[in-house]
């Protein structure tokens, strides 16, 4: 099962990866993530998950602002 780096999921995603460490932990089921600080791995399960959360997260806000402007 191929594992991918929480800091180049956070930068393909357009993230801060402090965010993306916020939501991972918060997000995942346990045992989806291993290492610590910038040298966190995500499990294959994990990212699908992360990267769902992210384009919700990004669709959420574009809506919010076009509220906010009217």
């Amino acid at each position: 099962m191929p594992k991918k780096k929480l800091v180049k999921i956070a930068e393909e995603q357009e993230v801060d990866f402090d965010e993306a460490m916020r939501i991972a932990v918060e997000k995942l089921p346990e045992g989806s993530l291993t290492g610590k600080g910038r040298n966190t791995w995500v499990t294959e399960e994990g990212t699908a998950i992360l990267e769902d959360s992210f384009m919700i997260r990004k669709s959420y806000l574009s809506i919010t602002r076009f509220f906010f402007f009217f």
